[in-house]
């Protein structure tokens, strides 16, 4: 699956299962700042450049000529390793945010975050979820496995994952467009006043 996919997928999800712990404003922020660095771990170490020759033929002439191609390899497209790279933003967040609560009395956040670490577990696991029908696949013990052979550019696939992630997101903020609108407004409020 293209990236934009992953991310929005991802942070629907994300927001949903952050949603049971805390309000949904801070379970999408915490979604977003998980999801983004962990889809760019996966697919940028997750691949390497393999040449390959391809042969075309037109008429009675033959054309060959090498390509490099992005091929998966086992050493991050693999659940554990997924599940480890997904952890690391998610940890440093936590990290993060369990100092400035605790030693700097940050107290607009009421709970310790734990709900991070969950959606960190997560964050890999789910973007293995959106390989797994592509052509590429994913690894089970160093061997590849797919549930299908579509395209990773598949528009249909693409377009109904970036759906199903704004439809989790419209759904953990209760299904309201004005929950939705206050929540962003409160969001931009507050960083303006931060910042």
């Amino acid at each position: 699956m293209k990236t934009e996919t992953h991310n929005f997928f991802n942070i629907g999800v994300l927001t949903y299962v952050g949603a049971f712990f805390v309000i949904p404003s801070y379970s999408l922020i915490s979604a977003i700042l998980i999801t983004s660095p962990a889809n760019r771990i996966i697919d940028k170490y997750g691949h390497e450049n393999k040449e390959v020759e391809i042969e075309r033929r037109f008429g009675a002439f033959r054309i060959k000529k090498k390509i490099v191609i992005p091929v998966r390899t086992n050493k991050i497209h693999s659940p554990l390793s997924a599940l480890f790279w997904g952890f690391i933003p998610a940890s440093i967040i936590f990290i993060i945010i369990y100092f400035l609560r605790n030693y700097y009395s940050f107290t607009s956040f009421p709970l310790i975050p734990y709900f991070i670490l969950i959606q960190g577990l997560l964050s890999g696991e789910l973007h293995l979820l959106l390989d797994l029908p592509t052509e590429g696949g994913i690894f089970i013990n160093k061997k590849r496995f797919s549930m299908g052979h579509f395209a990773y550019d598949n528009l249909l696939l693409n377009f109904s994952g970036v759906i199903m992630g704004l439809f989790l997101i419209y759904i953990s903020f209760g299904g309201t467009y004005e929950k939705i609108y206050y929540t962003f407004k409160y969001i931009i409020f507050v960083f303006k006043h931060i910042v």
